[in-house]
Formats: C-alpha cells, sequence, structure tokens
C-alpha cells in the first residue's frame, strides 16, 4: 500500500534492504539420511543460511516402525546435523518425534498426550548441537496452539507455517489474537497445488516449469524487496538434482549484494529488532521533510527507501549514508541508536 498507492518511503522488511528466500529442508525420517548425505556431497548445502529441521525419533509413521532417524543412536545424523550448523544453517526440530503420528494425531485437545514428543525432539536435536534450537517447522504443519506457546517459552522464534500461505514472515494471528508475539510464523510458498518435489514428480509437473517457477520467486523477491520461503524434502530433492542445483545457482548468480538466503531464525530476529524502531517524518518551513529514527540498541541494517520520482536525494544526514538504489533512494542507517535526515519533494512529481 505505501509503495503502490501511497508513493511513499518506507523502511525495508529484510536485512539492508536484500530481499531473499528461505529454503527450507525437512528431514522427515531415516529414508532421509542417504539422499541427505548426497546432497551435502553434490554442493547443496555448501551456501549457509537455509533452516533445515529434523524429526529425531526412531519411529516415522507409526510407534514402533523403526523408520525414523533414531538421533540420539546415529552417529551419522549426528555428524550431519553438526557440520550444517557449523556451516551456518538454522537448525531445528521438526516436530514432532514420530513424524506422521504426530502430524495427523495431535490437536488443541491432546496436549497431555503429544507435548511429550515435542520436548523429546528438541532435547535430541539441541543435545546434538550443544546449544539451544531457535528454528522450528510441524510435520503436516500441524502448529497446535499449545504447541506455538511452548515453543514460545523455549526460545523459538520462528516456525514454518501452512496458513497465510504465500506471504513472507509475518506475525502469528490465531482467531483474531496475537497470543505468541515472539515467535515469528514463515508461510510456504506453493507452485499451484504443489509445494514440494516429491509432489511434483508424483503430479507430473515438468521440470522446465518447476524451474521456470524458481526464477520466478528469485525475480518476484527482488523486484519487490522481500522474501519468501520453499521448502524440501532430500529425497526428492536429490531424484531432481539437477533442478535443485539450478535454482541455487540461478539465486546465487543475483550477487550477495542483491539476493541472501534467510533462515526462519536470521528473518524473525531481524524483524523483532525492527519492531522496536521508532521514526516520524515532521514537515519544515523549508519545504524539506525532516525524518528522525531511533532504536534502543541499534538501528544497524535498517534501510529507509524513498521513491526518486517523488523525493530529491536526502540531504543534512546524520547516523546513515545514501545509497542509489535505481528507482530509490536508499538511506542505510549505520550502527547507531539515532539516525536523521531531510528530503525535499521532487518538483517534476505528478501523483497521478
Amino acid at each position: 500500500f505505501v509503495r503502490n498507492v501511497v508513493d511513499g518511503m518506507r523502511l525495508a522488511a529484510v536485512p539492508n534492504a536484500v530481499p531473499g528466500i528461505t529454503f527450507n529442508w525437512h528431514l522427515d525420517s531415516n529414508a532421509a539420511q542417504a539422499p541427505m548425505l548426497a546432497l551435502e556431497k553434490a554442493g547443496v548445502f555448501r551456501t549457509g543460511g537455509y533452516s533445515m529441521h529434523m524429526t529425531a525419533g526412531p519411529d516415522a509413521v507409526a510407534i514402533g516402525d523403526g523408520l525414523g532417524f533414531d538421533l540420539d543412536r546415529n552417529p551419522v545424523a549426528q555428524a550431519f546435523l553438526r557440520r550444517m550448523d557449523a556451516r551456518g544453517h538454522a537448525v531445528g526440530s521438526h516436530g514432532g518425534w514420530i513424524h506422521d503420528y504426530y502430524g495427523l494425531n495431535a490437536n488443541e485437545t491432546n496436549a497431555a498426550s503429544f507435548l511429550p514428543f515435542l520436548v523429546e525432539n528438541r532435547r535430541a536435536v539441541d543435545t546434538v548441537l550443544g546449544h539451544p534450537s531457535r528454528d522450528y517447522s510441524a510435520p503436516e504443519g500441524n502448529n497446535p496452539l499449545w504447541a506455538m506457546s511452548w515453543l514460545e517459552s523455549q526460545g523459538v522464534v520462528g516456525a514454518y507455517f501452512g496458513g497465510h500461505t504465500g506471504l513472507g514472515i509475518t506475525r502469528q494471528y490465531r482467531d483474531g489474537a496475537l497470543l505468541n508475539p515472539n515467535l515469528w510464523v514463515m508461510p510456504v510458498t506453493p507452485f499451484g497445488n504443489y509445494a514440494t518435489f516429491e509432489e511434483w514428480q508424483d503430479y507430473n509437473v515438468p521440470k522446465a516449469d518447476v524451474i521456470g517457477w524458481f526464477h520466478a520467486m528469485v525475480d518476484f523477491d527482488i523486484a519487490q524487496n522481500t522474501s519468501r520461503l520453499v521448502y524440501a524434502h532430500p529425497p526428492g530433492a536429490y531424484d531432481w538434482l539437477d533442478v535443485t542445483k539450478n535454482f541455487i545457482a540461478y539465486a546465487n548468480s543475483k550477487g550477495s549484494g542483491k539476493f541472501k538466503w534467510y533462515s526462519i531464525e536470521r528473518m524473525a530476529d531481524f524483524l523483532a529488532t525492527r519492531g522496536q524502531v521508532s521514526w516520524s517524518e515532521t514537515p519544515l518551513a523549508s519545504g524539506a521533510t525532516q525524518v528522525v529514527a531511533t532504536h534502543p540498541v541499534s538501528l544497524a541494517e535498517m534501510v529507509w527507501s524513498l521513491p526518486k520520482d517523488r523525493y530529491l536525494k536526502p540531504t543534512q544526514v546524520s547516523g546513515a549514508r545514501v545509497a542509489n538504489g535505481g528507482d530509490y533512494w536508499l538511506v542505510k542507517a549505520r550502527p547507531v541508536q539515532a539516525l536523521q535526515f531531510q528530503v525535499k519533494p521532487n518538483p517534476l512529481y505528478n501523483p497521478g
């Protein structure tokens, strides 16, 4: 609305005004172990910044089936998670201890039965990492309110979300109430009716269409200066390794100044900090507008975007620097608690 209707200045919703994508990997069962190691060998995880979540119990579909990662007794999976953590990926829990059992059966009335599954899964993952995890996704996207409240109480700051499909990271309003203000949710963005490699393969979606969609996602995020989430499972991603690598290569080709991979945790931390920014616009007698912004800790990574068709280049800048952002002036804050600048209207501006 501010961009397309008001044509006003705005505070970027991504760090340093660099758009990106969250690539969320769900490690559901031991069927993912060989493919995830193969993907690692192929260089898919070389780029840091993904969100990577494991269901850690010994079972996967039903109690006693033995199809799970059994992380407590799986040195191969343990070493993999430690490598991913060291590379800069946000490693966290995927629910639920028993992937399908939790995902299909947890509900708003059985917290007493299913909370222990969350507790055990997080314990197993955090024990391997040696530090608390702050990133999360639920099997089947099943997020009962009690689960979200427990996750928030444990310091989890961001979660994959099945609602608000296609949006960027957002607040978790449920039934009109914001119950967990410290827990951000990142909705999945699907390609039409399908969102994973397995679905595209099962429903005969052509590889060329999927590649085009991945490219369009990157281009959309850059054009809109935003970030979206896509997700994958290692088995399907490895089956279409050429598509997976093409997506990553296309995104990386944009350059680190124009595109970043963001974990859910990274985006949640940024938006929590952004929410503490206070800023105002004050008209001056000279015809200019003075902008003042403050933050209790630091304005680092905050960027104001001003459309050039409406504003001349900002002047009287303190606590920031001005960069050329194409159709926009970018006022990039330094790591200070306060900044200010003045800006005059473009005399050629035509609001239409």
